[in-house]
């Protein structure tokens, strides 16, 4: 059961593929929403730090609301991330 929706949805990913490669498009969206759970082990206050990739295709420019995080470039990875220092 799991194994044909699996082979469904992978067909119906290739359909939007084809159908966006047949007939063009001027640009694509995407929402991406970045959510994570910093947590502090111990009982004394420090800074915890938070780090996550954004997807290769990613720039400065597409992000609309970064909040407090700031964003940075990792050549080595070749892609944008977005981090911060939590004091907790």
């Amino acid at each position: 059961m799991l194994l044909m929706m699996i082979k469904k949805l992978k067909f119906r990913i290739w359909l939007i593929v084809l159908t966006l490669a047949l007939f063009g498009t001027a640009e694509a969206y995407a929402n991406i929403v970045v959510r994570a759970a910093v947590v502090n082990t111990t009982s004394s206050k420090r800074k915890i730090p938070f780090k996550s990739y954004l997807p290769k295709e990613i720039k400065p420019e597409n992000v609309v609301d970064m909040g407090d995080l700031q964003i940075a470039y990792d050549p080595k990875e070749g892609c944008y991330f977005v981090y911060k220092d939590y004091e907790l």
